[in-house]
């Protein structure tokens, strides 16, 4: 899965949002995003996850000559993360930016959820030791 091309992992409203930054030629305009989660019911911590297959969706995006030309920095795997701190930063044109951004949510958020919640069940387990049968 190293060389998988998930590029068009985006929606209508990223697109839509990079036309309009197209059309008021901004194409140039430098802009820095936070991936970062809010408060949730559950508890107040999470524990970041993705980091690889982040990096992995960056290293193959592209289309004909287009190449991801910004800056990513994101905290190391694993990392207990509160709401509002970012797990992620952006730093590149507006445009690859937004392209991105469905794509960063969805991998970073659903392994982050796993992540957190294997923490909070082995937490929970303690001094015991856990067994996942999710295929059962």
């Amino acid at each position: 899965m190293k060389n998988r091309n998930l590029t068009l992992l985006t929606d209508y409203y990223e697109l839509t949002m990079m036309y309009g930054y197209f059309k008021k030629q901004m194409t140039k305009t430098r802009s820095v995003f936070d991936l970062f989660f809010r408060a949730n019911s559950e508890s107040n911590y999470c524990i970041a996850a993705g980091l690889e297959q982040a990096v992995q969706y960056i290293e193959n995006l592209r289309f004909e000559n287009f190449r991801f030309s910004g800056d990513i920095y994101a905290l190391e795997e694993g990392t207990v993360v509160f709401p509002g701190e970012p797990l992620m930063i952006v730093k590149a044109p507006i445009i690859e930016a937004q392209l991105m951004e469905s794509a960063l949510l969805n991998i970073v958020n659903f392994q982050t959820l796993i992540a957190t919640k294997a923490s909070r069940v082995a937490y929970v387990a303690q001094p015991g030791q856990v067994s996942e049968f999710g295929l059962r």
